[in-house]
């Protein structure tokens, strides 16, 4: 088996490792677990990861992964068909329930008290096992472990009700916002496998406490990193930390790509970010796609506007600062450009960035 050195955590939070074993050992007592931070983190990795490490040694669990949105819609079609008994059975099955990015469930009422129901439902599981009391013959296990990861902290100051803000915040919440170590050294395993018996600990070390900001940019240091020792004429000895810098180099964004990935997150055609409905969900959408576009090509206003419908520049401008401003106070905002930027395999811009719109 393959083995690095572990050294103390450093600046990553203690949190981390302490919610990766919990997860890792089945230990229920932090459930649920609120894992706050972007998916350009690698945040769903990271818990498939430890899970991974938790059915290593024993039988294999049923780990359910559901989106918030989807989570919410089912919740929805459920009441209004009248077949909520049967949701539960299927989510009480799970020995692992995951919800990923789940603010859409703080807006609606129905979808809160039912997250607050599976919460209870789940805790009961626990203190029973806790208690070995017996489980009623016929009746299904419920949820032993909810994991839930989310942009901000599910609290009152961002919209959720009291009752199930205090019911999240009862587990461990985490706040996660680059790669972890323990995400890293597995893909860096995982990618090096064929080198790194004849890769000095150290040089592996100095790599694994390099900053990096996105999962996507660990990437893109792994590959530089293959395609060195993928020479032939390349001396393994001549590795260093330098070896593992991040590429200056900004990847080469399709603009008409772009707009396929932005339409297809949101669910609509590329001819509805080019036409002129003021739906929110399309102004959203089409802000965005502008917003991206500004930042991560090099189109000017000029060719963003003619690309999204032959639109004024003017118009391109006012969407770029609309964006920008609304980015740290709108979740919609802020998710779509994180699935965006992953799906396209691209750091997001800063949150906070204020480059030259003009």
């Amino acid at each position: 088996m393959l083995s690095l050195p572990t050294p103390p955590v450093g600046d990553e939070s203690p949190l981390i490792e302490v919610a990766f074993q919990a997860l890792a050992q089945a230990d229920n007592t932090f459930s649920p677990f609120v894992i706050v931070g972007p998916n350009a983190a690698g945040l769903s990795e990271w818990i498939s990861l430890a899970i991974s490490e938790r059915t290593r040694d024993s039988k294999s669990l049923d780990v359910l992964v559901v989106s918030g949105k989807d989570f919410a819609r089912s919740v929805g079609l459920a009441t209004t068909t009248d077949t909520l008994i049967d949701f539960r059975e299927r989510i009480d099955r799970a020995d692992v329930l995951i919800l990923e990015m789940v603010e859409p469930v703080a807006d609606d009422s129905a979808t809160c008290r039912e997250l607050s129901s599976l919460l209870d439902r789940a805790m009961s599981q626990v203190v029973g096992e806790k208690t070995q009391v017996p489980e009623a013959e016929g009746i299904p296990t419920p949820a032993r472990c909810v994991v839930l990861t989310t942009l901000r902290l599910p609290n009152q100051t961002a919209g959720w009700p009291s009752s199930l803000s205090s019911r999240l915040l009862q587990g461990l919440s985490v706040s996660i916002g680059t790669p972890p170590r323990r995400l890293r050294e597995a893909r860096l395993k995982r990618r090096l496998q064929p080198w790194i018996a004849e890769i000095p600990a150290e040089v592996l070390e100095q790599w694994l406490v390099t900053p990096c900001a996105t999962l996507a940019e660990w990437d893109q240091r792994l590959d530089q990193i293959v395609a060195s020792l993928s020479e032939e004429s390349f001396d393994i000895d001549s590795l260093g930390a330098t070896s593992f810098e991040a590429s200056n180099v900004p990847a080469e964004i399709d603009p008409k790509q772009l707009l396929r990935v932005v339409a297809k997150l949101s669910e609509l055609r590329v001819a509805d970010l080019k036409g002129t409905s003021r739906r929110r969900s399309m102004v959203l959408a089409r802000s965005v796609a502008i917003y991206l576009l500004r930042h991560l090509t090099s189109l000017s206003l000029e060719a963003i506007g003619k690309l999204l419908g032959n639109r004024d520049h003017t118009t391109v401008l006012h969407a770029v600062r609309k964006i920008t401003e609304g980015r740290a106070t709108d979740f919609d905002t802020e998710r779509l450009i994180d699935r965006v930027c992953r799906e396209l395999n691209v750091d997001p811009p800063a949150s906070e960035h204020r480059g030259s719109t003009s």
